[in-house]
């Protein structure tokens, strides 16, 4: 059920991005179409969740509560948490040495094992959303998403990421999938008298922003896009690109952070455009092989850098077309 309501909501949240961003859907019934056609990735997940949690008629329903059913996984979780002893904790692995069969199993698995900061960090898999974080001896539980059916497992990195003295744990984490949606988050476990408790994360408010300086312009076959005072323009004539429909930008359905070194940390948000009739963007990653006079399309993606405050707020800078 959890993982049949995240697939909805990560085809909604598709379409929200676009309309969002900029891009005038002319038919919102076929883009939520587009989201949910990628049957293939997530039939084998869907059919496990039926088996594990049942499968519920309510789903189908009109009047489903997924706030309700929200709250109902919450306090299942919580109360399969309070049943873990300290042999389950002693016999948790690393989850790279799961097997299939072994995968998707109610159990704590070590997602994360940080000496420099004596920390442990378990995840219960059937769900995808219980992180169980252990530090001096304790033990704290943080409802987040970490795991979608493509299975891509979160980073870690420890640092001082405020400057205040105390490491903090940072987190990307790979939140939703599906078609036309590859999207990451940034999250930080803040430390309170020297232990680590709150889990904060990046709002994508924070990254619209971003995406709400770049600019569009698209006449007579020529595509220019700029953020600030640098641009790209290329025109499309003499292109398999020549009269496409474009409707606007397409951001933040792909979202990427990363780790860099001394504790930075990037965000590049791919750069997409919505096109007439077609559920998904086109990419401009998928145009770069398109050549105008000699001259390669290379903007891809709009790249920042992500500053943590310490106090739940964060910051961006170094805002570039990459």
């Amino acid at each position: 059920m959890r993982r049949r309501i995240r697939i909805v909501l990560a085809g909604l949240l598709a379409w929200g991005l676009f309309a969002g961003c900029g891009v005038q859907d002319r038919d919102a019934e076929s883009r939520l179409a587009g989201a949910f056609g990628a049957e293939s990735d997530v039939e084998a997940t869907v059919e496990r969740s039926s088996e594990v949690l049942g499968d519920s008629s309510e789903f189908s329903s009109a009047e489903f509560d997924f706030e309700e059913r929200e709250r109902q996984i919450l306090e299942e979780l919580q109360a399969w948490y309070e049943t873990l002893t300290e042999e389950d904790y002693a016999a948790a692995r690393p989850i790279e040495e799961l097997t299939m069969e072994e995968w998707w199993v109610r159990q704590p698995v070590i997602l994360s094992d940080l000496p420099e900061a004596g920390v442990k960090i378990y995840g219960e898999m059937s769900e995808g959303c219980l992180l169980i974080l252990e530090h001096q001896g304790k033990r704290r539980t943080f409802y987040k998403d970490f795991l979608t059916p493509r299975a891509v497992l979160p980073e870690f990195c420890v640092y001082d990421y405020d400057g205040d003295g105390a490491l903090e744990v940072g987190m990307i984490a790979y939140v939703f999938s599906g078609t036309g949606v590859a999207i990451r988050d940034f999250s930080v476990f803040d430390s309170v008298d020297e232990a680590f408790d709150t889990l904060y994360t990046m709002p994508w408010e924070d990254v619209q922003q971003v995406c709400d300086q770049v600019s569009l312009s698209y006449t007579e076959n020529v595509l220019r896009i700029g953020l600030g005072d640098e641009y790209e323009e290329h025109s499309l004539a003499d292109t398999p690109y020549s009269g496409i429909g474009i409707t606007g930008l397409a951001l933040g359905s792909i979202t990427a952070f990363s780790f860099g070194e001394s504790g930075e940390v990037f965000c590049d948000v791919l750069i997409g455009l919505g096109l007439e009739d077609q559920a998904t963007p086109l990419m401009l990653d998928e145009m770069s092989t398109m050549y105008e006079n000699g001259v390669p399309w290379d903007v891809n993606a709009v790249h920042f850098q992500v500053h943590y405050d310490g106090e739940g707020g964060f910051r961006t800078d170094g805002m570039t077309l990459k």
